[in-house]
C-alpha cells in the first residue's frame, strides 16, 4: 500500500475528493495510489501540502524510476502525461 493510499485511508477521504483538493483528474490520482505512475515535482508538491507533509515529495523520488511520470498543471484538472 503506497504511503498515499495510507494517508487517504487513514484521513477517510475519498480519492475524489483529494484529487479535486490537488487539481488532478480522479483517475490520474487512481493511477498515483496504485503506483502505476509517479506524480511530478509540481503535483508531488501539492500532494505534500494538501497532506500536511504526511506524504512529502521525497516519498516520490524512491519509487522506481520506470515508472511512468505524470503532472496535471494547477488549473483545470487533466491527465496531461510526460
Amino acid at each position: 500500500m503506497s504511503q498515499l493510499a495510507k494517508y487517504l485511508e487513514l484521513a477517510q477521504e475519498k480519492q475524489k475528493d483529494f484529487a479535486a483538493r490537488v487539481k488532478v483528474s480522479p483517475s490520474v490520482l487512481n493511477r498515483i495510489v496504485k503506483g502505476q505512475v509517479r506524480p511530478g515535482l509540481d503535483l508531488a508538491l501539492r500532494i505534500s501540502e494538501a497532506t500536511s507533509g504526511l506524504v512529502p515529495v521525497e516519498t516520490w523520488r524512491k519509487q522506481n524510476s520506470l515508472v511512468e511520470q505524470v503532472d496535471a498543471p494547477a488549473g483545470p484538472s487533466s491527465e496531461a502525461v510526460k
